[in-house]
């Protein structure tokens, strides 16, 4: 298995900004909705991939965030997931 190329992390990070075949939905403690991808979340999260894996393929699993997870830092860690990389202000590393 190769490392994905620069072209391929872009077409699947637009798959999920066009939200094309996306299969879950996380919200936020604020009520927003992220719509990801069952696949892509379960490969970087071993404790989404427990609460995924059980559930039949057909289902559209909506998934409440801890309310310890700001909507910001969710948009960011999905954002982490999908390019594998995250911008942030400085101040926010300073805290």
């Amino acid at each position: 298995i190769q490392e994905p190329t620069e072209k391929s992390r872009k077409h699947v990070d637009q798959l999920q900004s066009d939200e094309t075949f996306c299969d879950v939905t996380l919200v936020s403690t604020k009520g927003e909705q992220f719509s990801a991808h069952k696949v892509v979340i379960s490969a970087c999260s071993t404790q989404l991939q427990s609460m995924l894996k059980p559930l039949p393929g057909w289902q559209h699993p909506v998934l409440l965030m801890p309310k310890d997870i700001p909507t910001e830092d969710l948009r960011d860690i999905l954002a982490f997931m999908y390019s594998g990389e995250v911008w942030t202000h400085l101040f926010f590393l300073l805290l």
